[in-house]
C-alpha cells in the first residue's frame, strides 16, 4: 500500500508525512502564540495553553487544528516506516510494533486537539496517552533501525537519547511546563531527523544486501 502511494506521488511517504507533520505544527502553533494575549513562555504555560479558547480565544482553532493536522502528517509518516521493514531483518518485529504504538500516538494527539484544555478530563488522557506512546514509538523504532541491513545506528541513537533525556528530565524537574516543550521538541527533531533520511526511497536490493 505504501509502496504505491509513494510511487504516486514521487516521494517516500516517511519523507511527506514527516516534513508535512512538522510544517503543520510549527505554523500553526506560531499562528496561535502569535495571537495569544499577553505573554506566553516555557515557563509560565503549557503549550495546551494556545488551544485553549478561556486563554486564547481567538488564537485557539489554530493550535488545535495543528494538532490535528499534525496528526495526519504523523499517520502518513508511520506508515511510511513501512518501507525499513525486511524479512531479513532481525529488527522488522520492533519496526511494524514501532508502528502500531506510532498509530496510537497518532490517535492521541489528533484528540488533544479534539479535546482542548477547557475539556480537561478528557485532554489530560488524551495527552498522557500521547506522551506515553510516542516515546515507545522512538524507542521500537530506534531499534529496530540499529539492526537493519542498512543499519542506521546514529538515528536509532539519536532516537534512544531523546527519550533518555526527556526521561532525565522528568525525573529532576516532574509536572514541570519546560519538560512539555523540550519534549515536544525532541520529537519534532526526531521525526525530521527520520523524514529528511528517507527522502530517497529504500530500495527491496538496500534492504535485502
Amino acid at each position: 500500500m505504501s509502496k504505491g502511494l509513494e510511487g504516486a506521488t514521487g516521494m517516500p511517504l516517511a519523507f511527506t508525512g514527516g516534513i508535512g507533520a512538522i510544517l503543520a505544527y510549527l505554523i500553526c502553533s506560531a499562528t496561535a502564540w502569535s495571537l495569544y494575549p499577553g505573554t506566553f513562555g516555557p515557563f509560565r504555560n503549557w503549550l495546551s495553553d494556545l488551544g485553549n479558547p478561556l486563554r486564547n480565544p481567538a488564537g485557539a482553532v489554530w493550535y488545535n487544528a495543528g494538532c490535528i493536522l499534525t496528526a495526519l502528517g504523523l499517520l502518513v509518516f508511520v506508515l511510511g516506516l513501512s518501507s525499513w521493514r525486511s524479512g531479513r531483518s532481525t529488527g522488522n518485529a520492533l519496526i511494524a510494533t514501532s508502528q502500531l504504538t506510532g498509530l496510537a500516538s497518532v490517535i492521541s494527539l489528533a484528540m488533544i486537539g479534539v479535546y482542548s484544555e477547557n475539556h480537561l478530563r478528557q485532554h489530560m488522557i488524551s495527552s498522557n496517552w500521547f506522551f506515553a506512546c510516542f516515546p515507545l514509538f522512538i524507542v521500537l523504532f530506534s531499534t529496530g533501525v540499529i539492526t537493519h541491513p542498512r543499519s542506521r545506528k546514529d538515528i536509532g541513537m539519536l532516537g534512544l537519547a531523546v527519550v533518555l533525556l526527556g526521561l532525565l528530565f522528568h525525573l529532576i524537574f516532574p509536572k514541570s511546563r519546560p519538560l512539555e516543550w523540550v519534549t515536544e521538541l525532541g520529537f519534532l527533531v526526531y521525526v525530521g531527523v527520520v523524514a529528511w533520511s528517507t527522502r530517497h526511497p529504500i530500495s527491496s536490493r538496500a534492504i535485502g544486501g
